[in-house]
């Protein structure tokens, strides 16, 4: 595992570069560049709502960040200082959906609510691209790593001391982000899946997908046996794209 990409030498100064955070930042930039392009296919002019999708991007860093450290509270009660190094891992996609949603939904909602379900529709496929990229820097510095497993597809974190073979479920996660990607692009060309589908079809492939890949993955927080709070909120998250779906086809039968 590489959290170092390389450093930069500047005088006497030496930057490091973090893996994690330069891929972060690659996912942003595909995302919002996928987002506009979207949304221009739509019709919609987003030129003039860069500054919202910048807020949105950093609601969704700011939730993300805060949900993992939730979720790993009892290793940041005694390491405060580590709290802001998200460039060194430590990303909850719940969070991100959350933070993302709240800045994103109420913006819509107050000033452009005719285009709420384009921008999310849209969203869900960029979004899908730049989960993906951002889960190569998870694998790259070893954050969500899997359980300890004797399969031959597993790997070694080098940076852990006990050196087991381990699921890869940040490959697995990346696989499911980029099916999300196609799946959802390959519909959107469809106008009958548009208009709110997408993302709550979106939400149902994630939840599935991350319900399965939970079990592979080594649990933040355990409810019951094997059943963690990442499962909840995956059936949450489920359960609310199902629920959107019979929603959006009983909302067109009374048109």
């Amino acid at each position: 595992m590489n959290p170092i990409l390389f450093t930069l030498k500047i005088g006497d100064w030496s930057i490091p570069v973090y893996s994690y955070g330069l891929f972060v930042l690659a996912a942003l930039i595909v995302t919002i560049a996928v987002l506009f392009y979207l949304l221009k296919k739509q019709g919609i002019n987003a030129r003039r709502t860069l500054d919202n999708v910048l807020w949105t991007v950093l609601g969704g860093i700011v939730g993300s960040r805060l949900v993992y450290i939730l979720f790993h509270v009892r290793h940041y009660i005694n390491n405060w200082g580590e709290m802001g190094q998200f460039w060194q891992g430590g990303m909850n996609f719940f969070g991100m959906l959350i933070g993302a949603g709240i800045v994103l939904i109420g913006w819509l909602y107050i000033k452009k609510r005719q285009e709420i379900w384009q921008w999310l529709d849209s969203l869900a496929i960029a979004g899908s691209l730049g989960h993906a990229i951002g889960m190569m820097g998870a694998l790259v510095v070893g954050s969500d790593y899997g359980k300890p497993a004797s399969s031959s597809t597993a790997f070694k974190i080098m940076d852990f001391p006990d050196l087991v073979w381990r699921y890869p479920t940040q490959i697995y996660e990346i696989v499911a982000a980029l099916c999300a990607f196609i799946i959802l692009g390959f519909l959107f060309q469809n106008r009958h899946w548009r208009n709110g589908k997408i993302i709550m079809l979106g939400l149902v492939f994630f939840g599935i997908t991350r319900f399965v890949i939970e079990f592979f993955r080594t649990p933040d927080i355990i409810l019951i046996d094997k059943f963690t709070l990442a499962h909840l909120l995956n059936l949450i998250i489920t359960m609310g794209g199902v629920i959107g779906l019979f929603w959006l086809k009983k909302s067109n039968i009374k048109k």
